[in-house]
């Protein structure tokens, strides 16, 4: 079991608050219903790169596939964010392995 310090701590926190206010935090999603999809939506337009991660293998293929599955996202702005590298999606529990914590 590792052991963390306050100051490791502190580090951490300081390390987490610069890359979310300069946007270059990586962004994991679990499970990607209409909620969350909508959600990976929003962290892209503010400027994050979201990995979306979901256990159904034909959602994280037709994500990946620029496509969209839930009416509330649409197909364009899938593209959109899939050609800019600003959203990919992963299978669980591959993704969660690349998940930077």
């Amino acid at each position: 079991m590792r052991t963390l310090t306050f100051a490791k701590i502190e580090t951490l926190v300081s390390t987490l608050s610069d890359r979310i206010a300069k946007c270059t935090a990586q962004v994991s999603v679990v499970g990607l219903d209409d909620v969350d999809l909508s959600l990976v939506v929003e962290f892209t337009r503010s400027g994050f790169t979201v990995t979306g991660i979901d256990f159904d293998v034909r959602t994280a293929t037709q994500l990946n596939k620029s496509a969209s599955y839930i009416e509330d996202v649409q197909t364009s702005v899938v593209a959109l964010l899939v050609a800019a590298g600003k959203l990919t999606a992963m299978i669980y529990p591959v993704g969660c392995a690349t998940a930077t914590y």
